[in-house]
């Protein structure tokens, strides 16, 4: 039997001809059709339309999926993704294999089986004679024994650590290796970035990530970024199947454009996938311009966050907190800390920045106000191999924090740390070892007498929940007059994480454990951010709402003393002046 120029054996099946030729084409032979043609052909071949419906985004993911080495979907709920995901990634596995090792992600174990795994076991067992065995025990469809790395294996990348959930897949060599990521916009961005190791791991790497958008700057958003990094230049009205991205490509699925919500007979042809009632039902109970409406039904990224946030990454795009900074004057360095002793799981964040006079505007609406660039962060890790040293810990680390400050010209007096609760016993150490002045921010307890908001008489205390919840509050102020600078993408994440309560007044954000659990992560680089803004407010005077109070008289006395003592040899030198480039997206503007 001879079909797309090979001599085939007797007997073969038509199926079993599409899988090799598809895998023939992905290698770069001719067979007359491209590949994702025999793809849809080996599912017609295997799946009857009652267990395999083909509507007509099926065609375009199969070939988006065929096409594009690293690839998202993004799309509405009820759109199948992760069913036409489940039957590519099958059916890719199935045409080789004894070289193929294919995983799928997902949040949780449990919903691992209710979505893209749960799907391959049902097409998988649709299968008569398929190779390989189901093994229900280890998430995986495997082809021979235990130690096989040859299958389809499923794997929950929420709890634990990446290297946990991965163990040894991560490095893991074959032929053909490819990676899935379901729901990719509640993963931990160290899942998505492990696909780096899997895809120097063989000759051939795919990956997909997929899910229904929610956040710019969580891990979905991040992979999906336009590859000039321009999000403002992409209307959902006007964009045919989607655009390429830094990593490959972003193929979007509009929910106004679905194959049910298209077709006068839609709903009858393809009764799970997305209606016009469901779209109606949405609009009715969120609003039209909702992030629910945008996120589920849409499947674009909405204006705004989905969470009660206080802060949003189209709030900081708008005020320009990612761009570089220019300078009216020469400004002057400072530093915030956030210890986060290793004991909770956190990091120990050192975050720098400059404060000064900011030019603020272009042309003749151009003004100098008091505000802040953020620059390098530093994590301050300890070596186990000084344990040895005789040094308790706390000294250790003071002396990795007082280099680093050193090296950038910040003296004690511009450097602020968080010292709730043990952590006040770093900064005796510090004070003892460097100098006096370290600024000591309690984040426990009760907001401050300071004043909350312009053109009112309420305190801080008046205003806000507790005192934690004020300093994130004074760098969101900051942000809203436009005078905050080189924002790094790793702190806007944490900042826009972390949600507001329901409780309207006072306003409070919730308990680090809580975005902890809820997120994975801890807000340790935004924490750092936070401290630094208050050094900046309370010793330097700066306030975003009503100009520069009086600097603090010992603050200016010891800035004024460094100044004058200052070492020219110094390795660091902070630069005056940068240019402020326009539409800027991620930016470290002194690195």
């Amino acid at each position: 039997m001879n079909k797309y120029g090979v001599a085939w054996p007797d007997g073969t099946s038509p199926a079993t001809i599409e899988l090799g030729a598809y895998r023939m084409r992905r290698d770069g032979h001719h067979t007359g059709l491209e590949s994702w043609e025999h793809m849809y052909n080996a599912a017609t071949e295997l799946f009857t339309p009652r267990q395999y419906a083909r509507h007509p985004w099926v065609t375009r993911r199969m070939k988006t999926f065929c096409t594009h080495p690293w690839q998202t979907w993004i799309g509405p709920g009820s759109t199948a993704k992760s069913t036409d995901a489940a039957v590519c990634a099958l059916l890719h596995w199935l045409s080789a294999p004894d070289r193929t090792t294919f995983v799928v992600c997902s949040t949780t174990v449990t919903m691992l089986e209710k979505r893209i795994f749960g799907e391959l076991i049902r097409f998988y067992s649709l299968i008569p004679g398929a190779p390989g065995a189901y093994r229900k025990s280890e998430t995986a469809i495997v082809l021979g024994d235990e130690n096989s790395k040859n299958g389809i294996f499923g794997v929950a990348v929420l709890k634990g650590t990446v290297r946990e959930a991965l163990g040894n897949m991560v490095g893991l060599h074959n032929t053909y290796v490819g990676l899935i990521i379901d729901e990719m916009q509640a993963t931990r961005r160290a899942a998505v970035e492990a696909a780096t190791n899997l895809s120097s791991s063989g000759r051939e790497f795919v990956f997909l990530g997929m899910g229904n958008p929610e956040s710019r700057l969580d891990p979905l958003g991040l992979y999906s970024e336009p590859d000039d990094g321009d999000w403002k230049k992409l209307d959902p009205d006007l964009i045919e199947d989607g655009w390429k991205t830094k990593y490959g490509w972003c193929e979007f699925f509009d929910g106004h454009k679905c194959p049910s919500v298209t077709d006068p007979h839609g709903f009858d042809k393809w009764p799970f996938l997305l209606t016009r009632k469901a779209l109606k039902l949405t609009e009715g109970t969120y609003g039209l311009d909702s992030p629910q409406y945008w996120s589920q039904r849409r499947g674009f990224f909405p204006p705004e966050g989905l969470d009660r946030a206080l802060f949003s990454e189209a709030f900081l795009i708008h005020a320009c907190a990612f761009l570089d900074a220019q300078w009216a004057s020469a400004p002057v360095p400072v530093a915030g800390l956030d210890p986060a002793f290793a004991a909770n799981g956190d990091r120990c964040i050192l975050k720098f920045g400059l404060a000064g006079s900011l030019r603020v505007g272009a042309g003749d609406d151009a003004a100098a106000h008091n505000g802040i660039c953020f620059t390098d962060v530093v994590t301050i890790r300890l070596d186990a191999s000084e344990a040895g040293s005789g040094l308790p810990l706390t000294y250790r680390m003071a002396a990795q924090i007082r280099g680093e400050c050193t090296r950038r010209n910040v003296i004690p007096s511009c450097l602020a740390m968080d010292c709730t609760g043990a952590q006040s016993a770093l900064a005796d150490v510090l004070e003892s070892e460097w100098g006096p002045g370290i600024l000591r921010v309690q984040f426990g307890g009760k907001a401050s007498d300071l004043p909350a908001n312009p053109g009112t008489d309420e305190t801080g205390r008046e205003f806000y929940g507790n005192r934690v919840t004020e300093l994130w509050h004074v760098l969101y102020r900051f942000a809203r007059a436009g005078l905050i600078r080189g924002l790094s993408r790793d702190a806007a994440r944490e900042l826009c994480s972390r949600q507001l309560t329901e409780k309207l007044r006072p306003v409070t954000i919730e308990p680090k454990t809580l975005m902890k659990a809820r997120t994975g992560y801890s807000p340790d680089i935004a924490d750092a951010s936070v401290v630094l803004t208050a050094l900046v407010r309370e010793r330097m005077g700066y306030d975003p709402d009503a100009g520069r109070a009086p600097m603090n008289k010992s603050f200016q006395k010891a800035l004024d003393m460094s100044q004058v003592a200052e070492d020219s040899n110094s390795s660091y030198q902070y630069p005056v002046d940068f240019d402020c480039t326009e539409g800027s997206y991620d930016s470290e503007c002194l690195l």
